[in-house]
Formats: C-alpha cells, sequence, structure tokens
C-alpha cells in the first residue's frame, strides 16, 4: 500500500469541512467475531500449542458365562492429540510528516489522516482474519481466472505474489505485486491491476495463466502453511494429516455431501446434519450454525418462493415483500458471509472452534526500548521525513472435533452472482 503523504491527504483538507466521511470499502468480519479462544489448548514450547482430543470410548464388549467361563481381555478409551503453531502477520503503515502534520490541530484537516489510517489498520485486521477462515491454510486468496473467489478476497493496496499450482509451484514473478485497482462485484467480470511492489513499475505478468494461485505476500510455495480456514477442517480427505494426525484416522475427517455441481436442495441439508447425528448423536448439532455466501442464501430463499402465497384485502394485494427477512434452516441461524466460498454450505459448531495466540493480537510491533514508530532512511544511511509502524495479528485456528463438522459442497451458484 502507498505510504501516507502530503498529497495523498489531499481529500481531508479543508475547503468544505464534512464531520462525517462514509467508509466506503468492505471491512465485514462476519465469522472471525464467533470464535473465541475456548482454552483447550496448553503451550507445550515456544512455538507450539497441544490441543488433547478423546478418539474412542473403551469399545470392547463380549458375551460372557458367568457359570465358570473366562472372562474378555479388557479394553480402554483413546487420545490423541493436535499440535497448533501460532503464525504471524503484519499490516505495515508507512507516512510522511507532512500528512502527520496536515491534520494536527484540524486546521487544514477534517482529519488526521495518519490517525484515520492507524485506527482503519485494526479494521483491515479483523477483515483479514474473516478472508483467512475461508482460504485452505496456504495463503491463497484466489485463482487466476477461476471460480469460486474471483478478487473479491482481494483488496485494494494488498501486497501479492503469482504462484503456479502445485505443491512445488514456481513464483511467476520476481518481485511480489501491489493491487492498485480492482473490480470484484457479484455477476461482473472480477479483475485487479497490479505494479511491482519494489519499485512501482509496471509488473512483468506474462507467465502468469489460468489456474495460476494468487498468494499473501511472504508465503513460500505451496503447501507453506499460513492461517487455517474452513477447508482445512471440512474437509473429507483421507490423504495428508491434520495439525500433525494422519488424516487417515476417521475421527479427524469431517462430514461432507458433494453435489456435483447441481443447485442446493432441502435433502442436500438434512443429509448434513444427520452425518453429524449418526457420527456423534443428536448432542452433536448442539450449537451448530450454517455458514455460506449471501448467493447460496439466494439460493436457498428461491426454493420458498414456490412455498408463498399473497394474502388479498378487496382483492387488492396490500404491503408486498417478495423476499424472506430472516431464515434459518431447521432452527439453526445462516451466517451469510461475503468472505465465503460461493460454492459450499457449512455446518460451523462454534463452541469446536479455538484461537491459540502469542500476546494479546492484534498489537503494534514494538523493539526492545518499546519503540513503535520508526524511522525511515534512504539508500544512502540518511533519516527520511517519513515513519513506518507494524500492526502485527499472531494467532491460529483449530477444530478439536472435526467429526461435529458438515458441509454440502459444489453447490450451484445462482444466475448473476
Amino acid at each position: 500500500m502507498p505510504s501516507v503523504t502530503g498529497a495523498s491527504s489531499i481529500a481531508l483538507q479543508l475547503e468544505d469541512v464534512n464531520d462525517v466521511i462514509p467508509l466506503l470499502v468492505e471491512a465485514s468480519h462476519s465469522l472471525d467475531c464467533r470464535i473465541k479462544d475456548n482454552g483447550r489448548s496448553n503451550r507445550v514450547s515456544t512455538k507450539s500449542f497441544r490441543v488433547r482430543i478423546q478418539t474412542a470410548l473403551t469399545g470392547a464388549v463380549a458375551k460372557i458365562t458367568l457359570d465358570g467361563g473366562s472372562l474378555p481381555v479388557g479394553g480402554g478409551s483413546q487420545w490423541d492429540q493436535f499440535t497448533v503453531t501460532p503464525l504471524a502477520y503484519a499490516v505495515p503503515i508507512q507516512y510522511t510528516r507532512l500528512a502527520d502534520l496536515v491534520g494536527e490541530p484540524k486546521d487544514v484537516a477534517t482529519v488526521n489522516p495518519v490517525s484515520k489510517t492507524i485506527a482503519d489498520a485494526a479494521i483491515y485486521i479483523q477483515r483479514t482474519r474473516d478472508v483467512f477462515l475461508n482460504t485452505g491454510g496456504n495463503g491463497v486468496l484466489a485463482t487466476v481466472a477461476a471460480t469460486p473467489f474471483g478478487a473479491r478476497n482481494l483488496h485494494l493496496g494488498q501486497v501479492v505474489q503469482f504462484y503456479a499450482p502445485g505443491v512445488s509451484g514456481a513464483k511467476r514473478t520476481t518481485n511480489s505485486s501491489l493491487i492498485t485497482g480492482i473490480s470484484n462485484s457479484l455477476g461482473g467480470t472480477q479483475s485487479i491491476t497490479v505494479v511491482d511492489a519494489s519499485t512501482g513499475g509496471a509488473q512483468t505478468l506474462t507467465s502468469v495463466v489460468a489456474g495460476d494461485l494468487v498468494v499473501v505476500d511472504g508465503v513460500a510455495a505451496n503447501p507453506d502453511p499460513f492461517i487455517n480456514g474452513i477447508p482445512v477442517f471440512h474437509s473429507t480427505s483421507t490423504t495428508g494429516t491434520l495439525m500433525g494426525i494422519s488424516r487417515a484416522n476417521s475421527y479427524v475427517v469431517a462430514n461432507g455431501v458433494d453435489i456435483a455441481g447441481a443447485a442446493i436442495t432441502l435433502p442436500s441439508l438434512r443429509l448434513a446434519q444427520n452425518q453429524i447425528v449418526q457420527a456423534l448423536g443428536p448432542d452433536g448439532l448442539k450449537g451448530q450454525v450454517w455458514h455460506t455466501h449471501p448467493s447460496q442464501v439466494q439460493a436457498y430463499e428461491e426454493l420458498g418462493f414456490q412455498l408463498q402465497y399473497v394474502p388479498l384485502e378487496n382483492g387488492k394485494a396490500k404491503n408486498f415483500d417478495g423476499l424472506f427477512q430472516k431464515m434459518s434452516i431447521d432452527g439453526r441461524e445462516i451466517i451469510a458471509n461475503v468472505h465465503a466460498d460461493q460454492t459450499r454450505w457449512d455446518l460451523v459448531n462454534i463452541k469446536c472452534w479455538g484461537k491459540v495466540k502469542w500476546g494479546n493480537p492484534p498489537f503494534w510491533f514494538k523493539n526492545r526500548g518499546g519503540q513503535t514508530v520508526f524511522q525511515g532512511y534512504d539508500t544512502s544511511g540518511n533519516p527520511q521525513a517519513l515513519e513506518k509502524s507494524y500492526l502485527v495479528d499472531a494467532i491460529q485456528y483449530y477444530v478439536d472435533n472435526p467429526k461435529s463438522l458438515g458441509s454440502v459442497t459444489t453447490c450451484k451458484v445462482p444466475a448473476g452472482n
């Protein structure tokens, strides 16, 4: 993101004072705000936390003869543990001394652009957490010229990388790319415009092809681990590992219904719930909520259109509202998240999600002297009239009961979305 300069603060300078400046960017965080530190993780080293899970009850049962028969060998309950390591990322802020001066004491600008930028950084951290919660734990934010994400989870001023797909995909550009323009509206062509993040000049993207990955800056080639999201835990895969445990163990494999590109149906939603009931009993559905993109909420709403009727008073329709206001599924809340995958519904068991973190993130990075604002220097070592600060998040998400999770995947996206 370009630093805040005197020139960039012109829009805030006095011609006619507006007391309120409207926020014209998307900054929602529908899912992260629901997930708390549930206290079921224990620090075991300077790097990792341990999350203990029970994988089986005693299990053994056998017929016996009380009239002198032999008793069988006994069984026992079983346990396992996940290993979770917090990961860190930073939101850097850079501004010139002039930008800081023009807003004090509000005699040149309506708002101090530096103070406003610092406050907005905390909002941006909340948004990024929610975005990362919908990614596959490898920092992939989008796929070039492919669904389901498009450019919806990218942000103006964000620095990203382009990688070829695959475990050892090559980086497509020498330097990272700064997003200077973005089009990500539903139903329209989604695209981004980038420049070289190091030089500010044109970025050479001739080697980027359809299927390439747009990745968080600083994340190495796939599968460098990053923040865990829904696809990590709501997975029916039996290969690989989940937080150190082989997915060959059925107790770390989530439930899922693949409807192969069909539109969402009531039976598929019921089946996803029944899979959890079969695995854990009726109590497995306690505290569950459905999480999806607003476009899938539209698809669900369309199921009810044929069930509606319009009451007539004296032969005339009065106060007609053709859309449903607040919907649920089997009494369970629907969280409509603009950062969610447009092709899936997820049964999220909030009480089984947790966070591990270092310190109390987000926090401003400071050196041993307590300094949080750092002077900029040019290539000759001379101080510059600009300063930098870094808002740091050090967090990781986990689920300690994958069998309580369910999904309906590869759903058809309604027309126009």
